[in-house]
């Protein structure tokens, strides 16, 4: 890697990992490793003063990054394969595995920042609920942090399942919008007038 900026990314996540770190190829084929793409992880660097300026705006109930700025993190988030950076893999004091999910989260409103600079295939169809399904997670995890379209409440998809839909049709073509329509309520009309 060329920059200074992925250089230093990825000498903190081995600083901070449990798990061997490799860059490019993976080193060993078994057991639990990351593997950062360096391609991903270039681009990313590239665009790191947006990264640095959303992480600093969105990291709010997320514990102090593990001895390097926040968006370092989001930085190995991004240029791992699948989920690969998680809570067994990383050591992070005070994090479990809902700070993951929300910092996934968040990522997902990073996504139109990665659109701008046509970097959305970095990201891919990663989210938080991928996440959560990767990992095994199950249970109560707080269900405001998913998308509305990924998490339907129970008693929302019961009503929606009871609701009758409604469908409008056009009964009358005779007024071609609601001044004329108001006028012709207000003025009686040559069918309802007398002849002298």
């Amino acid at each position: 890697m060329t920059s200074t900026t992925a250089s230093t990314a990825v000498s903190f996540l081995r600083t901070n990992a449990k798990v061997p770190v490799s860059v490019g190829e993976r080193a060993q084929t078994s057991g639990d490793s990351i593997l950062i793409s360096e391609l991903k992880m270039s681009m990313i660097a590239s665009i790191y003063e947006k990264i640095y300026s959303f992480t600093h705006k969105a990291w709010r109930n997320v514990p102090t990054a593990p001895g390097c700025d926040p968006p370092y993190v989001i930085m190995w988030m991004l240029a791992c394969e699948g989920y690969e950076v998680n809570h067994n893999t990383i050591t992070w004091p005070g994090a479990g595995p809902n700070t993951f999910v929300h910092i996934w989260s968040m990522l997902e409103r990073l996504r139109s920042v990665l659109a701008k600079a046509g970097l959305e295939w970095i990201m891919g169809p990663r989210d938080a609920v991928g996440y959560c399904e990767a990992m095994n997670i199950t249970g109560p995890t707080d269900t405001h942090i998913y998308s509305r379209e990924r998490a339907i409440l129970p008693q929302v998809a019961a009503m929606a399942s009871t609701m009758k839909t409604s469908t409008s049709t056009n009964v009358s073509r005779d007024f071609v919008s609601f001044f004329d329509m108001e006028t012709s309520m207000m003025m009686p009309t040559a069918r309802w007038r007398t002849r002298p």
